[in-house]
């Protein structure tokens, strides 16, 4: 809740428009983040919080789960593969069907200017449905093993100033960073 805590301050310590929070819930931890947004000090932006059950949202997307679980190498109980690992896949079965944008945040990010800027960014995707950033680290190898045996590929490999292989990405691709999507 530390990161929580941290991302919920800073956004509104940044943030100039109104903003929405959607946050995935379990029962002991919608306490603590009801808490954490009841008493932030926000002055210079109006503020909003719904919450989603995350047992109730993994029901909903257990074959997009099924389906991309195979591909990855992670053990039970880790977690590539838990079902919020693939939120971000099926968020379109939980959000509220008149919302017609999200911005799916990790904890962990810290904005060093207005959210705004964000937004506008996002304007230029134009009708696309997401929108994802290069990974600056090979966080994926591991995951992507079983999938880099049967074939031949550099998706997950570390970038390299020179050409690996004569495939899509020659020079290493570490995947898309979905600490933003």
């Amino acid at each position: 809740m530390y990161n929580f805590k941290n991302l919920i301050t800073n956004l509104l310590d940044v943030s100039s428009v109104p903003l929405h929070f959607h946050i995935f819930v379990d029962n002991s931890s919608e306490s603590l983040a009801r808490k954490i947004l009841v008493d932030a000090n926000a002055t210079s932006v109006t503020y909003k919080f719904s919450f989603y059950d995350v047992g109730a949202s993994a029901k909903l997307i257990e074959d997009i789960v099924d389906i991309m679980t195979p591909h990855f190498s992670s053990r039970p109980g880790t977690y590539y593969s838990d079902s919020l690992f693939y939120l971000s896949l099926g968020l379109y079965r939980i959000a509220p069907k008149a919302q017609k944008q999200a911005v799916m945040l990790d904890c962990d990010l810290y904005f060093k200017d207005d959210i705004t800027h964000l937004f506008d960014e996002i304007k230029r995707f134009g009708d696309a449905l997401f929108g994802l950033a290069p990974e600056l680290t090979p966080v994926y190898r591991h995951v992507l093993y079983n999938y880099k045996l049967q074939h031949n590929t550099s998706l997950g490999d570390y970038y390299h100033d020179y050409n690996i292989t004569m495939g899509a990405h020659p020079r290493g691709f570490q995947g898309y960073n979905s600490g933003i999507a």
